[in-house]
């Protein structure tokens, strides 16, 4: 079969129906013929993608998403799975299920997916070209679903990028009662300074381990000459710097990693004690906290004075 002829309804994410192959001239044979050469791929009954097969977890639960959207006309995608549509984080979520939201009063489970009644008041939006609750109702309903940290995460990374504000995202709390007293504990956790997933997270282990905590903090010297601006400063002395460690791939990543280790000697030098935190310490909190308990023991040893100026912005 020649793959041009379903360019008018792929769209962006390669995702389309046997009725809409059927109706631009295609045939049940060529689209077996397709599947069985390996430039298509069957995600449910009557659902195809041309996409990529290399795709991450996350992407290929989006594409699962788009697959039952498509079939069941009725539904469309929320929780988790809208998210996954917004392209937002998603750490620790059940991606295994796809969760959607339909007419009826009852859930239901089928063909790997989770249905619940539509939220009283939802007006649906188009995330990616998919029908879709609102990024803020997705939000609060991943609480229910996967928990206050995923969900955390995912409302920093919406908040930092412009896709909610926090006069919505406390609206959409009030408007749904049954989701409200969860929703106040996201409302008080969520940090729209935050800069990626991993910095998300290590702002909530270091609270739940009992650290105060201030995030994307300004570093100066005794002149007021900026020094840094650093993740997380812990306790006034201790700052946390999460390290993805993909950014120091290939040769760019080597100057980085230069400029990061000249800074990170600036920062030591004003009194300063610096720990790089990965996501392995993130997911063992246990590590973690040793790792925080020896710098501020460090510190304390070194006389426990913080450097001339940090502030917040």
């Amino acid at each position: 079969m020649d793959s041009t002829r379903l360019n008018p309804i792929l769209g962006r994410s390669g995702v389309f129906t046997r009725i809409d192959a059927l109706r631009m001239g295609l045939t049940d044979n060529d689209l077996a013929a397709a599947v069985r050469a390996g430039s298509l791929r069957r995600l449910s009954r009557g659902v195809y993608s041309a996409g990529p097969v290399d795709a991450s977890p996350q992407q290929r639960h989006a594409e699962r998403v788009r697959a039952l959207v498509a079939a069941r006309r009725t539904c469309v995608a929320a929780a988790r799975s809208a998210l996954a549509l917004a392209d937002l984080p998603l750490v620790g979520a059940a991606l295994e299920t796809v969760v959607l939201c339909g007419p009826g009063r009852e859930r239901y489970h089928r063909d790997g997916a989770v249905t619940y009644p539509m939220p009283i008041g939802e007006l649906t939006i188009e995330l990616d070209e998919v029908r879709s609750v609102s990024v803020e109702t997705a939000i609060f309903q991943t609480v229910a679903r996967d928990g206050l940290r995923t969900a955390v995460i995912a409302a920093d990374a919406a908040l930092h990028r412009g896709l909610v504000d926090l006069e919505g995202l406390e609206t959409c709390r009030r408007r749904l009662r049954r989701l409200a007293p969860r929703g106040a504990a996201l409302l008080a956790a969520v940090d729209a300074a935050s800069e990626s997933p991993g910095e998300s997270l290590q702002r909530l282990v270091l609270g739940g381990l009992g650290y105060t905590v201030r995030t994307q903090v300004v570093i100066r010297d005794a002149r007021g000459a900026f020094v840094g601006r650093v993740d997380a400063l812990i306790d006034g002395i201790v700052i946390a710097e999460f390290d993805g460690a993909v950014k120091y791939a290939g040769a760019q990543g080597r100057d980085e990693l230069i400029r990061e280790k000249r800074r990170e000697d600036a920062l030591r030098a004003l009194g300063y004690v610096v720990i790089r935190v990965t996501w392995a310490d993130l997911f063992h909190s246990e590590r973690l906290d040793a790792m925080v308990r020896a710098a501020l023991a460090l510190a304390g040893r070194r006389g426990g004075i913080p450097a001339p100026s940090a502030r917040a912005v």
